[in-house]
């Protein structure tokens, strides 16, 4: 398959949303020549790597979030995840898997990457899933966490049923799903 390739010209940035040691999602507007050759301009997203974690305890559930989602005005039931700070996914995905649910994954290892969004975001979701969890001693917490997420444990049929009929929708949680159903995981 032959196809032409995107030419970026210039980036002009145009906003940041962090702190001093993070960037979590930036705003660029990118000045390209498209595969037609015709010049215009681009809005990109762009995003830190986030980290998704599947952690299914010893009776085969997995370990879910539910919470109010300000972004949609819904209540959403996810993976625990969060976003990077450009450093070591392994340790992000510790930090969320721990914040969010207060459990500790023994074995924690990635097992594969999905784009969300690529035609708007530079956004790279990461994969992890452990088999072997147990209660964090002194769970690290987020105050954003604090009275926010409700924890929630389902079996791989449930959550397969809920994504089929729409009550999972958030994309990332699917993604990450699928990808571990589909490597025969469960």
């Amino acid at each position: 398959m032959q196809f032409g390739t995107w030419r970026k010209l210039y980036t002009q940035h145009h906003y940041s949303f962090g702190n001093q040691n993070k960037k979590f999602y930036r705003v660029d507007h990118d000045h390209v020549i498209s595969p037609g050759g015709h010049e215009c301009d681009y809005f990109v997203v762009r995003i830190a790597p986030h980290a998704v974690v599947i952690a299914q305890n010893n009776g085969g559930q997995i370990l879910m979030v539910c919470q109010h989602r300000y972004t949609t005005g819904e209540v959403t039931l996810e993976l625990p995840m969060g976003n990077s700070d450009g450093g070591d996914l392994l340790l992000t995905a510790r930090r969320e898997l721990e914040e969010e649910t207060c459990f500790t994954a023994q074995d924690l290892r990635m097992i594969g990457k999905f784009q969300e969004a690529n035609g708007i975001a530079e956004m790279w979701g990461h994969v992890f899933i452990s088999h072997k969890i147990e209660i964090a001693k002194n769970p690290a917490q987020d105050e954003m966490d604090k009275n926010a997420i409700v924890l929630c444990a389902y079996s791989v049929g449930v959550i397969r049923q809920m994504i089929a009929d729409g009550r999972i929708t958030d994309a990332s949680t699917i993604c990450a799903f699928a990808i571990a159903d589909y490597q025969g995981l469960f």
